[in-house]
């Protein structure tokens, strides 16, 4: 065990490595980890049952995720809103504030056009309609653009953090020479490491869910 770690990878470019490659299957521990996720409310006791290798690397794109779905909810229930005030002909909050322009116009002048000032409650109807069109659009325009970002990228961020922990799992396997001699014929990554990332990244998901969940 002291000459496997004495001796380094970089050392030995040409010798092959072989990846031990976990089960993707559902075990008791990955069942354990998706129960346990349910009963969590709070965003650091999420991350408190991330593996301790891969926390730091995973708190940053979770803690995205977490921001983002909060803002969703409020986007979404806006663009709701938005959509109903067009299907019953209303205004929304938002245009209240607008008023018609109060015109003076000599009463002895509207005797004989008496529509003379309608034409501006119509241009103020026009203003209102285009505003409330353009903010569901830009509303939508948002959504979309957060649904977007959700998106997962935490699948690639430990396969990148997988790849440079890995360097401390490996193992060398030497074969005995007829000189009396070893030689170093493959490294060998370390089957605990290659299993827990491959259980991570089957986990992975749910601590998506559980994080957009609790925010």
């Amino acid at each position: 065990m002291a000459l496997a770690h004495a001796v380094s990878p970089s050392l030995y470019p040409d010798v092959s490595i072989d990846v031990v490659m976990g089960s993707v299957e559902d075990t008791p521990s990955r069942a354990a980890c998706v129960t346990a996720l349910g009963f969590l409310d709070e965003f650091p006791t999420v991350i408190g049952i991330i593996p301790l290798s891969y926390r730091e690397a995973l708190r940053g794109p979770l803690k995205n995720l977490y921001n983002l779905s909060n803002k969703l909810g409020d986007v979404s229930s806006l663009v709701h809103k938005l959509k109903l005030h067009e299907e019953l002909g209303t205004w929304p909050t938002q245009t209240l504030g607008i008023h018609i322009l109060v015109l003076q116009v000599f009463k002895e002048y509207l005797a004989t056009v008496p529509n003379a000032c309608q034409v501006l409650q119509a241009v103020d109807e026009e203003y209102r309609k285009a505003t409330r069109s353009r903010s569901l659009a830009i509303k939508q325009a948002e959504e979309q653009w957060i649904l977007q970002a959700l998106s997962p990228i935490l699948h690639a961020v430990i396969e990148v953090e997988g790849q440079r922990l890995s360097e401390r799992y490996k193992h060398p396997r030497f074969t005995p020479q007829e000189n009396g001699t070893l030689e170093l014929t493959l490294w060998m990554i370390d089957p605990i490491f290659a299993d827990k990332r491959i259980r991570l990244l089957n986990d992975v998901t749910h601590f998506s869910i559980c994080v957009m969940e609790i925010s």
